[in-house]
């Protein structure tokens, strides 16, 4: 478990740092396209908290079809 949990918590920092680069810069420069990226990549940092979170549950025991649920739909709170 312990490597699922970090690497999800590298993805989540590193796609947070991605999106706080291209939404400074695409509000700099008005590009929308840049902007759309960069909130891209924080969903993609939550999917990754997502995960971390699913990987949490299945070590406390909870049942792994339950927790798939769960973290599947985390990209769907943004």
């Amino acid at each position: 478990m312990s490597w699922v949990a970090i690497a999800a918590v590298i993805g989540f920092v590193g796609n947070e740092l991605v999106a706080i680069l291209r939404l400074r810069v695409g509000r700099e420069i008005g590009s929308a396209a840049l902007v759309a990226d960069g909130l891209h990549s924080q969903v993609d940092g939550f999917t990754s908290l997502g995960v971390l979170a699913g990987a949490i549950g299945v070590w406390l025991g909870f049942p792994w079809p339950t927790i798939g649920r769960i973290g599947h739909r985390s990209g769907d709170f943004y």
